[in-house]
């Protein structure tokens, strides 16, 4: 994918935006995108944040982003210091429609959430 190819891009033109609307709301969030996924690289909220619900709505708003241009999201839940453990992490996302994904030998690599319709497959391993 070239610079202009990426730049035409309407789901990174969207995801620029998503991106630059939650950090300015005080959530760190690092976003990319493929011509078939995209990937959640990092959501950081705050202490004082994480009861009002924002990471509920800033999955919700990806979520819309990734079936409006037939995308996958997947991210690999850590806790990048903060006060929620791995677990907690994944009982997270499955609220929010992901599901673990395991290598070939059973184990955990990361979570995908399917865009709704979608009968994309992944062909490689993370």
């Amino acid at each position: 994918m070239t610079l202009r190819d990426l730049l035409e891009d309407p789901t990174f033109v969207d995801l620029v935006l998503f991106r630059d609307q939650w950090n300015e709301l005080g959530l760190n969030v690092e976003v990319y995108t493929t011509l078939k996924l995209i990937e959640l690289k990092q959501t950081l909220v705050l202490k004082d944040f994480s009861i009002g619900g924002l990471g509920n709505y800033m999955l919700a708003g990806l979520a819309e982003i990734a079936d409006a241009h037939n995308r996958k999201i997947l991210i690999v839940p850590t806790t990048n210091g903060g006060d929620a453990s791995i677990s907690r992490m994944k009982d997270f996302y499955k609220v929010h429609g992901f599901t673990e994904m395991m290598n070939d030998n059973k184990e955990y690599i990361g979570m995908k959430r399917d865009p709704i319709g979608s009968t994309l497959e992944l062909d490689f391993i993370l």
